[in-house]
């Protein structure tokens, strides 16, 4: 008897070890899927950041391209012409918070996930406004006159949407994207112009 129970203790206590185990193995490989993720978006930043300003050292004739200021590591833009009308890509901030916006495009009505924008590099914030003016539809104002922005949010992960869905007026959010030529006409009525690089707390 006592020879049964003491191994009924022993397959416990090894039961018990090898959950651990398997338990900090998860936390592991969660910690390292995680790091994998932001060096991902740290490399998309740095590669976007680059590429800007060989485009812009080398005058390449595809997009004849200039920087419009200095890069930083969350912010590098160019203004490109030949046919773009200098328009801006690269890589820049939006601040603001999450609303769902109703759009119509193409007979479709969708709800769209959009960011209603309260700061943020003001080069794009002034491209994404001109756009709205010459009548572009894809994003709009509203009442107070803020952009309301489309953001595709299938792109993240988890953790990066579910920050952004509690984003609020109060409690903004700041989201470092990446800007590239525009996709043409006859885009859905979610489309985004923008690639989500990362989130940050606004400050």
């Amino acid at each position: 008897m006592k020879a049964s129970i003491g191994f009924i203790v022993f397959a416990a206590a090894i039961g018990i070890a090898l959950g651990i185990t398997l338990y900090q193995t998860i936390i592991d490989l969660k910690a390292e899927s995680a790091a994998r993720t932001q060096e991902t978006q740290e490399l998309k930043i740095e590669a976007a950041r680059l590429q800007q300003e060989l485009r812009a050292q080398m005058n390449q004739p595809v997009l004849n391209g200039t920087l419009i200021s200095g890069c930083s590591e969350d912010e590098c833009l160019m203004q490109v012409g030949d046919g773009y009308n200098g328009y801006v890509v690269g890589v820049g901030k939006l601040k603001g918070f999450y609303r769902v916006v109703q759009r119509s495009a193409w007979g479709e009505t969708r709800d769209c996930d959009t960011l209603v924008m309260l700061g943020g590099t003001e080069t794009l914030l002034n491209e994404y406004m001109n756009l709205i003016e010459q009548g572009n539809t894809v994003n709009n104002l509203d009442s107070q006159n803020r952009i309301q922005f489309n953001l595709d949010l299938s792109q993240i992960t988890a953790t990066e949407r579910d920050k952004i869905l509690k984003s609020t007026e109060a409690t903004p959010i700041e989201l470092v994207v990446l800007n590239p030529l525009p996709g043409g006409k006859g885009v859905p009525a979610c489309y985004s112009f923008v690639e989500i690089l990362k989130s940050n707390n606004a400050r």
